[in-house]
């Protein structure tokens, strides 16, 4: 099956220390009428096997809650704070948008085979949003020091040749979200967000992530995002010049009375989790999406925040300059 899909897989050439390959491409494609319509996927794996393997959970998690925009079925979700099952709609959880909710992308989703994992994976992907927009907007964060590790780790990427920020926000849990940033002749040139438990875990996670944006823009002809030049100009000045400041979650502020005991922000209620059921009929796969109505569940970029003004995550931190605020491009 593998040799199928080389064709269809951009590969980097695993020349750095720790010989990783990173692969973006089509792995699957609908055929509707006389249109294709290719989903591209990417991932970073120690060899083929995992990479593929990464590639195709990315792919289930897109589907997955894709199809759930589509389908107006009952399904559950569990609350993990109270264990209680509460009955919903699929399209409740679907890609689009709810009143409640505002905007809903694939943000919290998550896939694979061990269910602890999977749920936190999800979790710390809804939560690594969120502190982005603490970050982007309400300055919330601070910069890290590049030590010998983060350049280790950014050698082995073969990022060190850029201009590189990272910064660091703990504003919902005791988890690290590291964002991170390159920058080349005061354009952007990849980005990075991660959120785990270890602090060199998410900076390690990030830079993997921009690597695959950054595989990205080489596949298209640029070294860049692809953005215009005052977004790029805007966007530079406000990361080289902003003065962040670390608002970190105070022991006194944190909740764990939930059944994974992970160490979140009182504010973080009523948090979530649907299974998946419409999609694939291997018992041992699992595809999760993790949920609080005090959260985004959206990637924070302007428009998102536009459309999601019911929800109250920004009821409570509102971002006063947001129509003339540099919009987010880490994504």
């Amino acid at each position: 099956m593998f040799k199928d899909y080389l064709d269809y897989i951009y590969l980097s050439n695993p020349s750095y220390l720790d010989n990783s390959i990173t692969g973006i491409g089509s792995v699957y494609t609908i055929h509707y009428q006389n249109r294709e319509l290719p989903y591209t996927t990417s991932a970073q794996g120690k060899n083929l096997y995992q990479l593929i393997r990464k590639m195709y959970s990315e792919l289930s998690e897109r589907i997955g809650f894709s199809c759930y925009s589509y389908l107006d079925r009952k399904t559950f979700a569990l609350n993990l704070e109270n264990l209680k099952i509460k009955k919903c709609l699929t399209i409740d959880w679907g890609i689009g948008h709810t009143l409640q909710i505002g905007n809903i992308d694939t943000t919290g989703t998550a896939a694979g085979t061990i269910s602890k994992k999977v749920i936190k994976k999800a979790i710390f992907e809804l939560l690594e949003k969120n502190e982005l927009y603490f970050f982007w907007y309400l300055n919330n964060g601070q910069r890290l020091n590049i030590s010998s590790v983060i350049n280790l780790f950014l050698k082995r990427e073969g990022m060190e040749k850029f201009e590189n920020y990272f910064f660091e926000v703990q504003t919902l849990s005791l988890y690290y979200t590291v964002i991170y940033i390159a920058i080349k002749d005061n354009h952007i040139v990849a980005t990075g967000i991660s959120c785990s438990p270890y602090m060199y875990e998410s900076v390690k996670n990030a830079i993997a992530e921009a690597k695959i944006i950054y595989m990205f823009n080489l596949r298209r002809g640029s070294l860049y995002l692809d953005s215009s030049e005052l977004e790029h100009k805007e966007a530079c000045r406000f990361i080289k010049s902003n003065k962040f400041i670390a608002h970190n979650l105070k022991g006194k502020n944190i909740n764990n009375n939930n059944i994974l005991r992970l160490k979140l922000s009182r504010e973080v209620k009523n948090l979530s989790i649907c299974l998946n059921t419409f999609f694939g009929d291997d018992p041992g796969s699992k595809i999760i999406s993790a949920m609080s109505p005090t959260l985004l569940k959206c990637t924070p970029v302007k428009e998102n925040i536009l459309f999601s003004k019911s929800n109250l995550f920004l009821k409570e931190h509102p971002c006063s300059t947001l129509r003339t605020h540099v919009d987010c491009i880490v994504v």
